[in-house]
């Protein structure tokens, strides 16, 4: 409530996550949308459930076969690990820390450093980036950006219209 950051333990999200969706199962909702771009290999998703992580993932495989991949993600140790996520043969991946919340100063020098790593596709690997921060990479890096909020939302309407 009064804008602090919280972290929560990844078990307990996958726990609590795979009761919430057997419920909206129960109650008859054609579509979930797991509001986080981690991966949870631990969450049984009968029925049509939206996993961000997948949906960027195989989005970015679609429109990047080659290149360098930037991806913002919200912690420092997060950034270490976004090789391990993103990599695959042919893409090279350059990372830049952003928390999201961010006042826009913090957003357009973390914009700036994306942009000096020219990458040919910015990935924002976070539900809490906004619009507003895609708006302000943009200014800096003048590429395609892809905000995870957005791409799982728009997978959520084409299913549900």
């Amino acid at each position: 409530p009064n804008g602090d950051g919280v972290r929560l333990s990844k078990h307990v999200v996958e726990e609590r996550a795979a009761a919430q969706i057997r419920r909206f199962a129960e109650e008859g909702v054609g579509v979930t949308l797991l509001a986080c771009t981690g991966k949870f290999p631990n969450i049984d998703t009968d029925g049509l459930v939206i996993l961000p992580s997948a949906v960027l993932h195989n989005l970015v495989e679609a429109v990047l076969p080659k290149g360098r991949l930037g991806v913002f993600s919200p912690l420092a140790e997060q950034s270490a690990l976004i090789h391990k996520k993103w990599e695959r043969a042919g893409v090279e991946v350059v990372g830049v820390t952003l928390q999201p919340g961010s006042d826009d100063a913090v957003v357009d020098a973390a914009a700036r450093e994306m942009a000096a790593l020219k990458p040919d596709l910015v990935v924002m690997d976070c539900m809490g980036y906004s619009s507003a921060n895609k708006a302000r990479v943009r200014r800096s890096y003048g590429g395609p950006v892809v905000l995870g909020i957005a791409t799982a939302a728009r997978m959520v309407e084409e299913l549900v219209s």
